[in-house]
């Protein structure tokens, strides 16, 4: 397939697909990961440590059912961008994701609050997340150092 010149609708749009970008492999061993999901109106990144996942952007959905990666780099405001479609098996990533095999706790944190908690924390780069439940403080831990993170109610 020839390679296909698409336009981000808008700033946030692009700023969707950077996120997502950010999320692929840059090992060129890791082919399919280097790129982009398109699959049943959800869009995936995933590098063998980490998986991301949204709303496929309105943009891309010609993609469907393939794994696509920017030949240019994504911009913050709306551009038009080169895409390669890429050969291969992307993992199965609902399967990855599913939450019916074990309870799941979950609960609404402040993620700038969150980043720079843990950006500045003190230690090793490898961080401890514990959970005890949907209303119970999420800890955090990294050698000595810990963070306890409240609940919050999701707007």
């Amino acid at each position: 397939m020839d390679n296909k010149y698409i336009k981000l609708a808008d700033k946030e749009e692009s700023q969707v697909v950077k996120w997502l970008h950010s999320g692929c492999s840059k090992d060129q061993a890791r082919g399919i990961l280097t790129g982009i999901h398109i699959k049943n109106g959800q869009t995936y990144s995933a590098d063998g440590f980490k998986l991301m996942r949204i709303n496929t952007p309105e943009s891309l959905t010609e993609f469907e059912g393939m794994t696509i990666k920017p030949l240019t780099n994504i911009p913050a405001a709306p551009a038009v961008i080169e895409w390669e479609v890429i050969d291969g098996h992307f993992p199965d990533c609902e399967q990855i994701i599913a939450t019916d095999k074990e309870e799941v706790f979950s609960f609404s944190v402040n993620k700038k609050l969150l980043a720079d908690a843990i950006d500045k924390m003190p230690g090793d780069v490898m961080i401890t997340f514990s959970f005890t439940g949907s209303v119970e403080p999420m800890r955090i831990t990294n050698g000595d150092a810990l963070l306890v993170v409240m609940p919050m109610k999701a707007r």
